[in-house]
């Protein structure tokens, strides 16, 4: 029997599916890829833990607001710890992990494609220690810049 006439085109479909519901991509948009997520972790970014601090800022409605904080705890982007002050009750406030300060790269990845697409934002990024503006870009294994033209995704072995 010829191999490419037994060949079948739905099994293709099946394994190109399975492979892309296994996408990194695909993966952390499903905790990220909410326009109030992202903007959440925007407001992270700049300082903001506390819950009425970001509803203040993004003007977002409360639910909402505590549904997306909720899966971002849940998801280990958030830590939630309490605080009280003086006279109040006990509150809690959401501060980065280490996995969520890595996400920092998708906001600034977000922020330098939005400064060139669509003209400069109100903000740019900063290294905190020289106050030198920086930018992202794609580096090889052994640490050559590589043209993003240049790269493309491939599956995994």
């Amino acid at each position: 029997m010829n191999s490419e006439k037994a060949h079948s085109p739905e099994l293709d479909l099946r394994l190109i599916l399975e492979l892309k519901n296994n996408c990194s991509i695909k993966r952390t948009l499903d905790i990220v890829g909410e326009t109030w997520t992202l903007l959440i972790l925007r407001e992270a970014s700049w300082g903001v833990r506390r819950f009425q601090d970001f509803q203040r800022f993004l003007g977002v409605p409360r639910a909402v607001l505590s549904e997306r904080l909720e899966k971002l705890v849940e998801c280990g982007i958030f830590k939630k710890t309490p605080y009280k002050e003086a006279g109040a009750r006990k509150r809690y406030q959401y501060e980065l992990t280490k996995a969520g300060i890595k996400l920092f790269t998708v906001l600034m990845a977000l922020s330098q494609w939005g400064d060139e697409h669509l003209g400069k934002g109100s903000s740019r990024m900063i290294d905190k220690a020289t106050q030198e503006e920086v930018f992202l870009k794609v580096v090889s294994k052994n640490g050559d810049h590589v043209p993003v033209e240049r790269v493309r995704p491939v599956v995994r072995k």
